[in-house]
């Protein structure tokens, strides 16, 4: 086997990206803020706590997908598992409640012919620069956490405060639902080898 042919086996090995399963999900789909607004208002009000030191970021216009930031579903392109056991082995406030929490994998070609960009949580979401193009065949799972993030758990720690759980973690914004049918459900134990 030469030198091309590894690299191209490589390049082909599935990606994936990742969502939480709220412990309260009914249905097939996870709707986007704006229209959970309309099918489940409780269930929304319990969502929009997450934003309650920003909600300016709600009502941000994403240029490139021609909709607000509530207009979308938030992906992570790291599997929110291995976030869970780095809470685990600090020991953050409310690590436990991570125990038992499904994680959807969704392989990436599911966003065949759906409008969704890259989001970059180092940068200011009120900045175009934020976001950037993003297509099936140049998506790169993140295989570590950060080292950013890492350090910012850290100091939530000697804070004894609950970190933001995707803070310097690239995400995939998708503009609309998304039918989870496809998707594998991954249920986080600690200790578990996740990488």
């Amino acid at each position: 086997m030469n030198l091309f042919s590894i690299a191209n086996k490589i390049s082909k090995k599935q990606k994936y990206f990742y969502h939480i399963k709220s412990k309260e999900f009914e249905g097939d789909l996870i709707y986007p803020l704006s229209t959970l607004k309309n099918k489940n208002l409780k269930k929304y009000k319990e969502s929009i706590k997450k934003y309650n030191d920003r909600k300016d970021q709600l009502t941000t216009k994403i240029e490139m997908l021609n909709c607000e930031w509530q207009d979308c579903i938030n992906l992570s392109t790291l599997d929110p598992c291995k976030i869970f056991e780095l809470a685990f082995l600090l020991k953050l406030k409310n690590w436990e409640h991570d125990i038992g929490r499904e994680v959807l994998k969704f392989p990436i070609s599911v966003l065949k012919g759906k409008d969704f960009c890259l989001y970059d949580d180092e940068k200011d979401f009120k900045k175009p620069e934020a976001y950037s193009k993003l297509t099936i065949n140049s998506y790169k799972e993140l295989d570590s956490i950060p080292i950013e993030t890492t350090k910012y758990f850290a100091d939530m720690k000697e804070k004894n405060e609950d970190p933001l759980i995707f803070s310097y973690v690239p995400h995939i914004l998708l503009k609309g639902e998304l039918n989870i049918k496809n998707a594998e459900v991954v249920k986080y134990e600690p200790n578990k080898l996740y990488y």
